[in-house]
Order: C-alpha cells, then structure tokens, then sequence
C-alpha cells in the first residue's frame, strides 16, 4: 500500500479504540463508539509499533513486524522506541474562564453520568456560574493566561512539525 509517511520503531503505541460496547438488547459489540465509562481505563498498548499516514489521517496502526513491508511510504519517521499517543485536541477554547472540572473526569471514567454529575453541582453550569462571578480585570488576566500557555504548548499537532506548510 502506498502512504505518505510511516512512523516505525515506537516502542508502545497507546491507543482509545472502542473496545466492548454493551448495546441494549443487542449485547457486547467490538470496535463500536467511543469507550465510556470504567472502559475509558483500558487503554490499548502495542509494543514494536507502526503507524502509516495517508492524506493526514491514520490508515494503519499495529505491530510493526505486520505493517513495515506492507507499505511503499514517501517519508519515514523512526520513533526511536519512543511512546506514541494520540493527541487529545479539544476542538474549541474559552481563554477566559475560572474553576475547572478536571475532578470531573474521575467521575466519568468511573461511571458517573454527565447528568448525575450536574445533579452533584458540577458540569458545565458550575464553570459558567464561576466565570461570571470573575471581575472584570480577572477574566483578562485568565484570557492572558490562557494565550501564554496555549502559546507554549502544541498539543496533538505534531504534523506541523513534520509539514511546516500546514500550519494554521
């Protein structure tokens, strides 16, 4: 297969596939959805990995040993036993805002429901309700901080450093 770049020697690839969905009345089902849930602690890892790229987007992700001679790829990247993990891109930012909700995400990977969460005070209402408590000085000093810390980190965007063009 041709491809565009193949990224080999990872020495762990993490993965989120879905795994085992149970689907009411249809039973446990492979591969479908996201993980939810006490799932979302099971994280796939393949060790001796590869990963082909075609077109910006994953066509292939396994151990090397069955990837490596099945691919023609135009660049390669040697990982140099280095972990590789998905970069979790949120798709959208507020600079200014006040609280977080990082606590949140132990509820949820332990199988609290976003609507039991809201029930206990948390969710999305508590952040606005702090954010709108701020001074207004306070949302510009948050917004300010937000811009330096989103400036120092490239989080999931490592393809721009591999095509310089595609920066946004």
């Amino acid at each position: 297969m041709h491809a565009d770049l193949l990224i080999h020697n990872i020495g762990q690839l993490i993965t989120v596939a879905g795994g085992p969905v149970m689907r009411r009345g249809v039973g446990p089902l492979r591969g479908v959805g996201p993980l939810r849930g006490p799932l979302m602690r099971q994280l796939g890892i393949v060790e001796q990995a590869a990963v082909i790229i075609r077109d910006g987007a994953i066509l292939a992700a396994g151990p090397q040993a069955e990837l490596v001679d099945a691919v023609d790829a135009a660049a390669t990247l040697d990982a140099d036993g280095r972990c590789v993990l998905p970069g979790f891109v949120d798709p959208h930012t507020h600079l200014p805002w006040a609280g977080h909700r990082a606590h949140e995400f132990d509820l949820r990977i332990g199988g609290a429901t976003y609507m039991e969460i809201m029930a206990a005070g948390g969710g999305i209402v508590r952040t606005v309700a702090d954010t709108c408590s701020l001074a207004r000085t306070a949302h510009a000093e948050t917004a300010e901080r937000g811009a330096h810390a989103g400036a120092r980190h490239d989080h999931g965007r490592g393809q721009d450093r591999l095509w310089p063009e595609r920066r946004r």
